[in-house]
């Protein structure tokens, strides 16, 4: 029979290999020490962070989305979460969400260049040009040399005249 110190190390073991996997990027085996660290630690927001973060980088976004969304019932302050959210529902065409993942995300976290990234490339999609020339222009205030949003911004203002 397990004591209360063989579970509290079990429980250690798991969350390290995890971490481990997570940052070797082995994403397969990172979703089974999840899969096996959430029987011993029930509702983790990082287990679930992990998950989708390694889900989204298997190209599975509707699975990552789940949970990304178990992630956020526990915490909304962490950025990351919005932002892979964000990501997923942009590759599966869904930009309107998107982007208001990408803004929650800002909102938290305002010089996030990646979503700041992603903004422009939803806003780009639907076709709100000015919008998205902003948000270049919000970008290089802060990151002068950002290449994206150098190119961007040329791209968009050519759009804008059409």
């Amino acid at each position: 029979m397990k004591s209360y110190k063989d579970y509290i190390d079990l429980k250690d073991v798991l969350f390290k290999r995890a971490y481990c996997a997570k940052e070797l990027e082995s994403y397969e085996e990172l979703i089974t020490y999840c899969d096996v660290a959430h029987k011993v630690c029930k509702n983790n927001f990082k287990l679930y962070l992990w998950q989708g973060i390694a889900k989204y980088n298997l190209s599975l976004e509707e699975e990552a989305i789940k949970y990304l969304n178990k992630a956020l019932n526990l915490n909304k302050d962490e950025n990351w979460t919005y932002y892979y959210k964000a990501e997923c529902l942009r590759n599966l065409g869904n930009f309107d969400d998107a982007l208001k993942c990408y803004e929650d995300c800002l909102k938290i976290f305002s010089e996030n260049i990646k979503a700041l990234i992603g903004k422009i490339q939803c806003l780009e999609q639907l076709k709100e040009y000015k919008q998205a020339l902003e948000c270049t222009k919000e970008l290089l205030s802060f990151d002068r040399e950002n290449e994206f949003a150098l190119k961007y911004q040329s791209i968009l203002m050519q759009k804008l005249k059409q």
